[in-house]
């Protein structure tokens, strides 16, 4: 799994036709890709020789097998005079430049799996995972909402946490949803 999500550079270089020329709520070309919908964060990776996480696979990176409420351990998002993430007590109100809560990194390196932006995973959303699968879980076939996980600038302490799991329209570009790539070896 990538170490950051997409970049808009990243984006805009390997798809330069993309919806109405914005990508990005942020200015800076190290910001996050977003305004870019599922279907789009799906083509970009396959495009790159990739594809999108499993929510599984999300969520492995962002904690590995511990039970950490946070990628960084169990203490909150603001400790000991430090940010370890873009949310919404930072107050920044929009994505900032990818890595720049390089504290808040994941047990595997992974970094901004924490606020920032939230992130595309491949899986159909249901409110629950299917009781029958204790490991690597999966969603279910089909649906109308695809996974994001590791909220966003505007998210709350909750929001942000490992667990936290929403669902939004495949179809739409969002300010605050991002992506990251996966490559398989």
């Amino acid at each position: 799994i990538g170490k950051y999500p997409i970049m808009k550079f990243q984006y805009e270089y390997l798809c330069p036709s993309s919806q109405n020329g914005i990508v990005g709520s942020s200015v800076e070309d190290n910001a996050p890709a977003t305004f870019v919908s599922w279907e789009d964060a799906q083509y970009y990776c396959t495009r790159a020789g990739g594809r999108l996480p499993t929510e599984a696979e999300w969520e492995k990176a962002a904690r590995d097998a511990v039970e950490n409420r946070y990628p960084w351990g169990n203490h909150e998002p603001y400790y000991l005079g430090e940010f370890f993430a873009n949310y919404s007590k930072t107050r920044n109100r929009k994505s900032v430049p990818v890595g720049s809560y390089s504290i808040g990194a994941s047990p595997y390196g992974c970094k901004d799996m924490a606020g920032n932006v939230w992130e595309w995973c491949y899986d159909w959303y249901a409110r629950y995972y299917d009781a029958s699968e204790n490991e690597n879980p999966k969603g279910p076939v089909r649906g109308t909402h695809k996974v994001i996980r590791g909220g966003a600038y505007d998210s709350s302490e909750k929001e942000i946490r490992c667990c936290t799991r929403m669902g939004a329209l495949p179809d739409r570009g969002y300010k605050d949803i991002g992506f990251r790539i996966v490559f398989d070896f």
